[in-house]
């Protein structure tokens, strides 16, 4: 049995997209468990596959896009970093909380391509420097500047 063939329309495709930057920003809202995340969006697909009209993704093509060497390769490495966790391989964490002043400078632009696309493009500074506590004696001040640049393309509706 090969089940459903999958939709390709572009409502389908949002679907997924949308579904996509959901599970992202709550894995990096870390508000729910990581586990749970994958697990409810594979979930929400099926439900939609099988109790919508769109058909997103098969069972059977769900089940032969799992490659097996992948999943046995990140067990392996994530058994590997626990058991070298307990042997303290990795160095001691310290933390430091605090605030300070910053000072960001900033420009950017915006080019027209077309009356509903324009490409973008914005860079930006960021000046910060702060004291770290009493834990970290003997340490300069933290140096948090740093420059960040982005590149995009806007569709105006």
């Amino acid at each position: 049995m090969n089940g459903f063939e999958s939709t390709r329309d572009i409502a389908s495709q949002g679907i997924v997209a949308a579904l996509l930057v959901v599970v992202f920003a709550l894995l990096a809202a870390d508000r729910v468990h990581r586990v749970l995340i994958p697990i409810g969006a594979v979930a929400v697909i099926w439900l939609i596959s099988y109790f919508s009209p769109f058909k997103l993704i098969s069972f059977q093509a769900a089940q032969a896009a799992v490659d097996l060497n992948v999943i046995l390769l990140l067990f392996s490495m994530m058994a590997l970093v626990g058991v070298l966790k307990t042997t303290n391989v990795f160095p001691s964490s310290f933390e430091s909380s605090d605030w300070t002043y910053t000072y960001q400078g900033m420009g950017g632009a915006d080019i027209s391509l077309s009356p509903h696309v324009a490409l973008r493009a914005d860079a930006r500074y960021l000046w910060a420097k702060a004291q770290l506590s009493r834990s970290f004696t003997g340490f300069d001040r933290i140096d948090l500047s740093g420059a960040q640049a982005t590149l995009g393309l806007t569709y105006r509706i």
